[in-house]
């Protein structure tokens, strides 16, 4: 199995843990109408894929609220990027709001700033409060 396979999909009795690329894996949770995506390691083309996949799964059903939490993430590339772009343009379409919780890692930091996405998407430095 290469790196940009998925590796395993647990699923438990409140979301799922997926093994998305080589360095990186996102844990899933839904609470009502609000969907939380918490991604640890490393953002790049080797989850593109399942992320996708898995953006498409859990924002399928009625939402209105999706939370991205970026603060377990140590690296992004352009193509982790286009995935929060691509949600951002998924919660405009469907009509729910998106919260992409910060990265404290540098790097990361420095790649929304110099790319300008950080101006393009609904940042917050901690996870909303939803009921």
């Amino acid at each position: 199995m290469n790196s940009g396979t998925a590796r395993r999909e647990e699923s438990k009795a409140d979301g799922a843990v997926a093994k998305v690329g080589a360095k990186c894996h996102v844990e899933a949770t839904r609470s009502g109408t609000a969907v939380s995506l918490v991604i640890v390691g490393e953002v790049d083309l080797s989850c593109m894929k399942r992320f996708r996949e898995l953006l498409t799964r859990w924002t399928a059903d009625e939402l209105d609220d999706l939370v991205i939490d970026l603060r377990a993430v140590t690296f992004i590339d352009s193509t982790g990027l286009v995935l929060l772009l691509r949600a951002d343009t998924i919660a405009r379409e469907e009509g729910f709001q998106l919260h992409v919780v910060r990265s404290p890692t540098e790097i990361v930091r420095a790649v929304f700033e110099v790319s300008g996405v950080d101006t393009l998407l609904p940042l917050c430095d901690t996870p909303p409060a939803l009921v």
